[in-house]
């Protein structure tokens, strides 16, 4: 430590300083993780938004033709590919659109978003990932 300074009060050396810089750091860093965590999370919730809303729109294209002539139900699949795409069209986001089935449908969107303080060390976006899934059930009375 050293000799005591002027006042009787003895010289901290800059610790309080250092100390001070280190825990404003560690705050900060907290805070960034907070946030962008946040940020990811409401990525992932509009992913799977998205991607199940656009399957429950494509599932209504149901084939016409086939069911009114005595055909099983099934997925018109042009009609059900436009219905999910025309959904989508205004989120900007990348989507592919699947027909996994004479029933079923597939879409999963992928969001990518901007980061507000991870960008600081190097990670300026987050993506996420969302898939959603129809399948069209025949009711009966």
């Amino acid at each position: 430590m050293g000799p005591p300074a002027r006042g009787g009060c003895r010289d901290d050396g800059g610790y309080v300083a250092v100390m001070f810089a280190g825990i404003v750091v560690a705050i900060m860093t907290s805070i960034g993780l907070l946030v962008d965590g946040s940020i990811a999370l409401a990525a992932h919730r509009q992913a799977n938004n998205e991607a199940e809303q656009a399957a429950r729109a494509a599932a209504q294209a149901i084939d016409v033709r086939g069911f009114t002539s005595g055909q099983a139900l099934a997925i018109d699949p042009d009609a059900a590919r436009r219905a999910a795409a025309a959904y989508l069209a205004g989120t900007g986001d990348r989507y592919t659109i699947e027909v996994t089935g004479p029933r079923e449908i597939t879409v999963t969107v992928t969001v990518t978003t901007k980061t507000r303080f991870l960008g600081m060390v190097g990670v300026g976006t987050v993506t996420a990932t969302g898939t959603g899934r129809s399948l069209q059930v025949v009711g009966t009375r």
